[in-house]
């Protein structure tokens, strides 16, 4: 889908927006930036009443005229469980006024920096993560044309009554056409502490711009403090970042760095992999970083480290899988693919594609990304509802194994079954 047509997005009388804010009562502001101020309203169509979040335009910025008509250009085009939803707009009598669905919870930061008490767990917080990541994911590669955020931050994740993030302000975003990979910029868009070094020196932006950005959000999730607060992370401007947080895993130190509220609850294979996502993702070299549909695949991984369902420690499933995954190849000449059914394969060969299905394969992504940054691929990412949780416990896990040897018993049962009825 390229980003030519936009959805028309619905135009609001002032009158009825300054009714849904009690013209704009300050007693109904629940925040403020650059742009202007924004407030709670309530907008009433018949006997129905929507809660909304309008953003009203500081009166005589230029800057703001622009972004303005972004926002509603991209909003207007890109539609995302985890992307803000814009209701519409009202441009009257020198008004420019946007009018969003309300987020109760605010914004990321204030739960994070503001109010640290607030109880922000860290599954919670690696939920946002993954939220978040996939509607990056989604302005990257949903359309044939990719959208760069640029002003990714703590500030503009927004935050639902359950605590379901979704990603906002797209006024400074930028659309790259499908045959290019990267844009150059008249001038450098974002905040301080989140703009990609290669940015900022050559004024272009790419996928990569965005992945830096948020990972810079991951950091401040994992030290609970602000990327330029000079508290527990140190000056992105004068510092190596991922350099930086390698020497922190190198070290053992990691445990200094994270928020103090939530140390202990990290298990110790989930910290380690998301410090190595944030290591990889904030390299100098934007082609050394992951996509962010890498980002998205390792931040899923490591909720599932955390909760106990990732099954790489158990031999009966790498032993099994590595096993198949001997003939789990994209060559479709191969002699394997003629001898063998492989249950893992997300691959269905061509001579038949009767012959060959995954029986794990419960869904998949037709816009996934191909990318050497992949580090590994997990089947069983898929299957999460087939996991067991491993425990310390040698009980525990004799009775582990025990499941596991019967469930790919059945497996491999139906598989010769299958083979003999042809």
């Amino acid at each position: 889908m390229s980003l030519v047509s936009e959805r028309p997005c619905q135009e609001y009388p002032l009158d009825m927006i300054q009714r849904a804010t009690d013209n704009f009562d300050e007693s109904n502001l629940i925040g403020k930036g650059g742009f202007g101020k924004v407030y709670k309203g309530m907008l009433y169509s018949g006997w129905n009443m929507t809660v909304v979040a309008v953003k009203r335009l500081k009166p005589g910025s230029k800057q703001g005229v622009q972004q303005f008509h972004t926002e509603i250009k991209m909003l207007s085009m890109c539609r995302h469980s985890h992307l803000v939803t814009l209701m519409g707009y009202c441009k009257e009598n020198e008004e420019m006024i946007l009018v969003y669905e309300y987020m109760s919870r605010g914004n990321l930061a204030a739960q994070l920096f503001k109010f640290p008490n607030s109880g922000l767990r860290w599954e919670q917080r690696l939920n946002i993560c993954i939220q978040a990541a996939r509607a990056l994911q989604y302005l990257h590669t949903g359309h044939s044309d990719m959208v760069i955020h640029l002003d990714v931050k703590c500030s503009n994740i927004l935050l639902d009554e359950n605590m379901n993030a979704k990603i906002s302000d797209l006024g400074l975003s930028t659309i790259i056409p499908a045959n290019q990979r990267e844009a150059l910029t008249t001038f450098v868009q974002g905040t301080r502490g989140y703009i990609d070094p290669h940015y900022r020196k050559s004024n272009k932006c790419s996928t990569q711009t965005d992945v830096y950005a948020f990972v810079v959000v991951l950091l401040e999730l994992l030290t609970g403090t602000h990327v330029t607060s000079g508290r527990v992370i140190p000056d992105p401007d004068v510092t190596h970042l991922a350099k930086w947080i390698q020497q922190q895993i190198s070290n053992g130190s990691l445990n200094q760095i994270i928020d103090q509220s939530i140390v202990h609850e990290i298990a110790p294979n989930c910290r380690n992999s998301f410090a190595k996502i944030i290591s990889k993702s904030l390299q100098i070299d934007p082609s050394k970083r992951p996509l962010m549909s890498t980002v998205v695949a390792q931040l899923e991984d490591a909720l599932a480290m955390q909760t106990g369902t990732n099954p790489s420690s158990s031999l009966v499933d790498g032993d099994l899988h590595g096993y198949f995954n001997r003939f789990d190849t994209t060559d479709t000449n191969s002699d394997d693919l003629d001898d063998h059914f492989n249950p893992f394969s997300t691959h269905t060969a061509s001579h038949d594609p009767g012959e060959d299905f995954n029986i794990f394969s419960m869904h998949a992504n037709a816009n996934a990304e191909t990318s050497d940054n992949h580090d590994s691929f997990n089947i069983f990412r898929l299957t999460s509802r087939l996991r067991t949780p491993v425990t310390d416990n040698w009980k525990s896990k004799c009775e582990f194994m025990l499941h596991q040897i019967t469930f790919h018993t059945l497996v491999l049962y139906f598989l010769c079954t299958r083979h003999f009825h042809k």
